[in-house]
């Protein structure tokens, strides 16, 4: 059976071939090369991808999804539930996010990483937004949050030692 040639492929399949063979690229066939490329490839991602070369310049929402790794619905969403400020236009009416944008979106998302709930961090963002007089207020919240997570650490770490108490007790059967 012969491949198709690339006129009998539809449209919306031609993105998958071109995908399959940039894809072939990536296969490693020795592990000096491999590890070296993956060195490359880790110094490319702790680098940040795209820098707010001065105070006033922003990037897209593809280029912002790729900085904090959510999604451009995610990031609409966000914006479209009051999460995000609503964010600036530039001149064609596309979103530019700042620095400052990427800050608080990382606040975000170390927020949901450590467990608060997405109701929990709305309220924190009005607080935000609401300025200065609510410090005390967000502190708070912050500080039982932070409560609530080392005790969820501790019962993490007492798991973590009765695994470790069940591994040296078949260590010693064996």
């Amino acid at each position: 059976m012969s491949r198709p040639k690339q006129n009998d492929i539809p449209v919306h399949k031609k993105r998958n071939v071109q995908k399959e063979h940039n894809s072939r690229f990536y296969q490693f066939p020795y592990p000096v090369i491999f590890e070296k490329i993956i060195m490359q490839r880790l110094e490319v991602i702790l680098q940040p991808r795209y820098t707010y070369k001065r105070k006033g310049v922003y990037v897209n929402i593809s280029q912002f999804s790729d900085i904090t790794g959510l999604s451009p619905h995610t990031l609409r969403y966000y914006e479209n539930i009051g999460l995000l400020a609503p964010i600036s236009r530039n001149e064609s009416g596309h979103r530019s996010y700042s620095k400052k944008d990427h800050e608080w979106v990382a606040f975000i998302i170390r927020l949901k990483d450590t467990g608060m709930p997405l109701k929990q961090i709305m309220h924190y963002a009005e607080l935000r937004a609401e300025g200065t007089e609510t410090s005390a207020e967000r502190k708070i919240l912050l500080e039982r949050h932070s409560n609530m997570l080392e005790m969820k650490i501790a019962q993490e770490v007492e798991h973590l030692e009765a695994l470790k108490k069940k591994i040296k007790y078949y260590n010693n059967l064996m």
